[in-house]
């Protein structure tokens, strides 16, 4: 068993596919809509929710329990690694990949 795969293992639809749950965070909709179809063209991945800055990424994380949450480093005017301190004290177990240019 590899790291993170008791944390994705669980999400097993009635086909018996696992698809693991992904949350997108990046202030560009562009991004966020290409990162989207890109990952949900694939069998094992679907995305579960989008946010553009921090609150409504917290909103969402929490709503939606990702297995994986991919955040861009530059919000707008904040930090994406202060979005990944946010979201590991919520939620220790979290993998994340941070974007950046």
């Amino acid at each position: 068993m590899q790291q993170g795969d008791d944390i994705v293992n669980q999400h097993i639809p009635a086909g018996g596919m696992t698809r693991h749950k992904v949350f997108i965070v990046d202030d560009h909709p562009i991004i966020r809509d290409g990162l989207s179809q890109l990952i949900n063209e694939q069998q094992d991945f679907t995305v579960c929710g989008e946010a553009g800055d921090i609150p409504e990424a917290l909103d969402g994380i929490n709503d939606c329990n990702p297995d994986i949450v991919i955040v861009d480093i530059a919000l707008g005017n904040s930090s994406g690694l202060k979005l990944i301190e946010d979201i590991l004290s919520l939620h220790p177990d979290s993998l994340i990949l941070a974007l950046s240019m």
